[in-house]
């Protein structure tokens, strides 16, 4: 356990120090068995010269967690603030703003809904929406998949949307929201 924890912080930054051995087992266990790994010696040898397994390794172990308009204050600041600054005081083209860690993708979404949000409010007609350039980057690759196919379950739609974000921003699509293009 000791080696993955290693393998992990190497990798990402993060030890999984707080996990218990029971925890870092049981999120494991998959990855031991979808690669027919016996141990998890085995394990850590694997992913030391797997690229793959290493990736299934730090996608288990790390923390998928977020919801959107997650710590409403930032956004609160973009937008009576930040985005004011940027388009209208120092008459900026473009902008670029990069979401590390960005998880399953609804800061990212959450950041651009704000965008479109002030170019209504404010009826600009000298900031298009190309102005904005977000960048979302995390260690986990199956969550910035996630996070590029943009479909998200009733239920994280409900945690940070209220309805009328949701139907400005989502298609539903049987029992999903996808982020409309």
């Amino acid at each position: 356990i000791q080696a993955i924890r290693a393998l992990l912080f190497r990798e990402t930054g993060n030890s999984g120090i707080n996990e218990t051995i029971h925890t870092l087992t049981r999120k494991l266990m998959p990855v031991v068995a979808n690669n027919s790994i016996e141990s998890f010696k085995q394990l850590c040898q694997t992913a030391a010269v797997n690229r793959s397994v290493r990736q299934e390794v730090i996608d288990c172990m790390t923390n998928h967690e977020t919801y959107f308009f997650r710590d409403k204050y930032p956004y609160d600041f973009m937008l009576t603030v930040f985005f004011h600054e940027m388009f209208e005081n120092k008459k900026k083209k473009n902008v670029k703003i990069w979401s590390c860690a960005c998880s399953n993708g609804q800061e990212p979404y959450s950041i651009a809904f704000t965008f479109l949000d002030y170019l209504i409010n404010k009826s600009l007609n000298t900031v298009h929406q190309n102005s904005l350039k977000i960048v979302a980057s995390d260690v986990s690759k199956s969550s910035v998949n996630k996070a590029a196919r943009g479909v998200y379950s009733r239920s994280e739609v409900k945690r940070g949307l209220n309805l009328i974000q949701l139907k400005q921003h989502f298609e539903s699509q049987k029992n999903d929201y996808v982020v409309k293009a």
